[in-house]
């Protein structure tokens, strides 16, 4: 039987991890701006840019 989930439970699950990776790759200084996480979300993953 399929699971009947929320927006905010698809939200969790596929935005937070984005999120958490995004802080770890800050963290690590394997990124030095928010600005560059951006940039390659944008080009990397297809996200919106606005």
């Amino acid at each position: 039987q399929p699971l009947k989930l929320q927006d905010k439970d698809i939200v969790e699950m596929v935005f937070f991890p984005v999120v958490n990776e995004a802080c770890r790759v800050l963290a690590e200084a394997i990124a030095v701006k928010s600005s560059d996480l951006d940039v390659a979300s944008v080009m990397g993953m297809g996200f919106p840019p606005y």
